[in-house]
């Protein structure tokens, strides 16, 4: 039986089976697969593992202003009334806090008293339409800029890190849950901190709106807290800006509380048979191995919250939670044994395949499990690593990644008409002379847009008007978004437009294909015969996670986890006490990191570096089908600006170092080849005694 990755772990067999001579209807398809075969192979199994953190998130509609009462929390509150005095008891002051919490939120955004804005550091909101109320925020996304509000004196950059003394008192300041006085987490507690009398009275204010008691307190908190700050913040601007990030934070770190809390209480529900707790339970819940690990290292889930519809808000506005759980590296290594175990009651051989699934530092690909065997690329020189500065009408190098937005059209265009004039066009001339079949070039970006960006700087350069070569564009296979795209940036006469389905017709239509990086990186082999068609490969940005998206940062914190918790121990409650405090100290980490690449933390540095290395060599292995060799080019200056010792070389010298030397042995043993070639980029000596 064949199935892809994602239907393995989410998916459901879609007619009932008979299994040990019982009926059992809608069985997922892991606990089917594991039960009636007798070994599973996973191809991609990195990917597989990238996708499993992906899809450990569920999402779930809070409150909207659509004229429905199809709402999760409205329906159990419908159906609360019906049940037991005791369950209603119990359920309906928690259930009653959630909804006060997220129809007061959709209405404060939508009417304009609250706003959920995004920040770059320490810097003021930036006025993004599409990047503010309508991307996912966390309780803590807003932290650096307000605690350089509430603390001016300490006069943070954003090249610093936040002191954690600051962000323990900026957690502090959360108002004590009554149900926990006494016996308080320690999630977000740091150090011990003293608050100064502001700050209690600030926590005094927010904990009176939290409990409103029946009246709407916002206009009179706020009034409130400009007369408590007013000595520490003298601006009013700046002020009123504090007391809007102070309220907002405090709003979504007790809906985390409160949705964390609704969700056990609806999984005691479940039995009862409860539609609308088993909906709530389900789509609040984990999606990944659920019935198997229920949660990551941190110990319960991460939520983001976005607000969508305010063009018209009385209309269309809606408050829609996504929350991050279970432990899809646990999932993914012990598929074989611990999974296999709860899901089918034996122990099945499970067999994952890929190139590259062993690299400690890339928390998305590193599968936490003995590698058996292995195949090395051992062709000496067959992948070589070649940096390029291009430079600009100005003598400057051409930078793409880390430049701001409005200024990357104009700099991918410059960089397409350099990059063809001085160094392709030449190549493919040489090669169409020494290996026809392999005259092709892949030129890699990081989207779609600037895919288009880079073909028609090419197409304005000197040297392609002699018609000698054709460019291909690689498109999106939706066609909508296809459609969008194309009316948006319109590519000149004469450039040739693929989807994904039609890579592979690549060597007939052109000899220069653009493409971004999610695509080429591990899809499909572009050949003729058995051989790559393509020799060499540029990498026009540098390819960086974003650790603002939930996903990678859960894969963070849930990887930082487990490499505390380390070897088996004999004390597994002190080993999973270790695991959450290093994943809890991963997740402020996060929160206090300087924005952007340059000046974010070194772990995080060199987390997403070493995700960036698999996928170029991902994308080397595209050009090496039928063991031909190929060049990849660094080809954005990013790679090479090494003014605040964040450039690839000196990364990867980092990287390097950490490594024990039995790591240093094993990476040597795997990847042989590919991997002296990143070394020898670094300066790193490759010799097998110094591996």
């Amino acid at each position: 039986m064949i199935t892809n990755h994602h239907f393995f772990f989410m998916g459901r067999f879609p007619i009932g089976v008979v299994l040990d001579g019982r009926q059992v209807g809608n069985m997922s398809m892991a606990q089917f697969l594991l039960r009636t075969r007798a070994g599973v192979f996973i191809d991609e199994v990195d990917q597989f593992m990238s996708s499993a953190i992906d899809s450990c998130s569920s999402q779930i509609v809070l409150d909207s202003r659509r004229k429905s009462r199809d709402l999760p929390l409205i329906r159990l509150h419908d159906d609360v009334r019906g049940m037991p005095p005791s369950t209603v008891k119990e359920l309906s002051p928690t259930l009653t806090h959630a909804r006060y919490l997220t129809e007061f939120l959709l209405s404060a955004v939508s009417s304009r008293e609250l706003n959920l804005r995004y920040y770059d550091g320490r810097s003021e909101a930036a006025d993004h339409p599409q990047a503010n109320s309508s991307m996912w925020h966390l309780a803590g996304s807003r932290d650096r800029r307000l605690i350089c509000l509430l603390f001016p004196e300490e006069n943070i950059p954003n090249e610093q890190e936040v002191p954690v003394e600051l962000f323990a008192k900026l957690n502090a300041i959360h108002p004590p849950d009554p149900a926990e006085i006494g016996n308080e987490s320690s999630e977000l507690r740091t150090v011990q901190v003293d608050l100064e009398p502001h700050l209690l009275a600030v926590q005094d204010l927010m904990g009176r709106l939290l409990a409103s008691r029946g009246t709407d307190l916002l206009s009179t908190v706020r009034t409130e807290l400009h007369g408590v700050l007013e000595n520490h913040i003298p601006d009013a601007h700046l002020r009123s800006e504090a007391i809007e990030l102070l309220i907002v934070r405090v709003w979504l770190t007790e809906l985390d509380r409160t949705l964390e809390r609704l969700r056990d209480m609806t999984e005691n529900l479940r039995s009862m048979g409860l539609s609308s707790a088993q909906d709530l339970a389900r789509k609040l819940g984990p999606g990944i191995g659920s019935d198997v690990i229920r949660h990551g290292a941190l110990g319960r889930a991460i939520y983001g919250y976005r607000i969508t519809g305010l063009d018209d808000p009385d209309e269309s506005a809606e408050l829609t939670t996504q929350s991050l759980s279970g432990d899809p590296h646990t999932y993914t290594a012990q598929l074989g044994s611990i999974v296999s175990l709860v899901s089918a009651g034996v122990e099945r051989p499970v067999l994952g395949l890929s190139a590259t699934a062993y690299f400690p530092q890339a928390v998305r690909e590193h599968i936490r499990s003995r590698v058996k065997w292995w195949m090395t690329d051992a062709a000496e020189a067959s992948i070589r690593a070649k940096p390029h500065m291009l430079r600009n009408a100005l003598n400057k190098p051409i930078q793409i990644s880390g430049l701001p937005q409005h200024l990357k059209q104009h700099a991918l265009t410059e960089m397409g008409r350099r990059l063809y004039d001085e160094i392709i066009h030449d190549e493919l001339e040489r090669l169409a002379e020494e290996d026809r079949d392999r005259a092709h070039d892949a030129v890699v970006l990081n989207s779609y847009e600037h895919c288009r960006y880079m073909a028609i700087g090419m197409y304005s350069s000197g040297k392609y008007q002699d018609g000698k070569h054709r460019l291909c564009v690689a498109v999106p296979p939706d066609k909508d978004r296809r459609e969008e795209l194309q009316r948006r940036i319109k590519l000149p006469p004469g450039i040739i437009e693929l989807t994904p389905d039609e890579f592979e017709d690549f060597p007939k239509r052109g000899q220069v294909i653009i493409v971004p990086m999610a695509r080429i990186a591990r899809g499909l082999n572009i050949v003729i015969g058995i051989r790559s068609a393509i020799t060499s490969v540029y990498l026009c940005t540098r390819p960086l996670a974003l650790l603002t998206d939930p996903a990678e940062m859960y894969a963070s914190v849930n990887a930082a986890g487990l490499n505390a918790a380390g070897s088996p121990s004999g004390s597994p409650v002190a080993l999973l006490q270790r695991a959450r405090e290093a994943a809890w100290g991963r997740l402020h980490l996060i929160m206090r990191s300087a924005p952007g690449f340059v000046n974010t933390h070194r772990d995080l540095q060199e987390e997403i570096v070493a995700g960036m290395i698999i996928d170029m060599i991902q994308l080397a292995g595209r050009a090496r089908r039928g063991g031909t060799d190929m060049t990849l080019h660094l080809v954005d200056h990013a790679f090479q600006e090494d003014s605040w010792q964040s450039d690839l070389r000196t990364i990867l010298r980092r990287i390097h170092d950490n490594w024990t030397p039995q790591v240093r042995q094993r990476m040597n043993d795997i990847y042989r080849e590919a991997l002296s070639t990143f070394l020898a980029y670094a300066g790193i000596r490759t010799t097998a005694d110094v591996m």
